[in-house]
């Protein structure tokens, strides 16, 4: 489009210009708000990734092993000595009993069954904490067997994709993906220049 004096065509500059501006304004204005939403949905997709990780970590099942082993504890020896009281009261109201008659000789008898069955709760208490702490041992050792850290301290790596996604085919890469190699060591951030399927 001609102008038809120089001070129009100018005014002409002026208006595109202005245009322009308010046009790139827009874009920059529209690309900051996919920006913002991109790294806000990254920020929560992180947050997950990093709770399920704390909730899977071989630490914490042990620690909730350990608990469930103390609270195991903790009412076996709890129901052990209610038992043994109320053994022991119902021994004295009997020796009250006989003691009135005199009949030392039961009295004897009924001493000697406390003191047996006192041993036989302590054998079962005993055999039921070895008991427990060998299933709590044999579950630490399923756990560090499958632990990621056993693994890597055996020489081995896990490789993983931009997402934080294990990578156990060569389909789910291309060529160019960023990855992320973790070793016992250290972390090896690396770059897919090629690919070749054995399957």
């Amino acid at each position: 489009m001609r102008a038809p004096t120089p001070s129009a065509a100018a005014e002409l500059v002026s208006n595109d210009t202005s245009h322009k501006h308010e046009s790139l304004k827009g874009r920059e204005q529209r690309l900051r708000n996919v920006m913002q939403i991109y790294l806000a949905q990254q920020k929560q997709h992180l947050s997950v990734l990093t709770q399920a990780l704390n909730s899977h970590h071989p630490k914490h099942q042990l620690q909730r092993q350990s608990q469930l082993l103390d609270e195991f504890e903790f009412r076996l020896s709890s129901a052990i000595k209610q038992r043994l009281s109320q053994e022991t009261l119902r021994l004295s109201n009997k020796q009250h009993r006989l003691m009135a008659l005199s009949p030392a000789r039961q009295l004897d008898r009924q001493t000697n069954r406390l003191d047996q069955l006192q041993a036989r709760l302590k054998q079962a208490m005993q055999k039921q904490l070895d008991s427990a702490k060998h299933q709590f041992a044999v579950t630490v050792g399923k756990l560090d067997t499958v632990s990621p850290l056993a693994t890597l301290q055996r020489g081995y790596s896990i490789t993983q994709d931009a997402r934080g996604q294990v990578i156990t085919n060569a389909q789910s890469v291309e060529v160019g993906s960023a990855i992320t190699t973790k070793l016992d060591n250290g972390i090896i951030e690396s770059q897919v220049t090629s690919i070749k399927d054995h399957s």
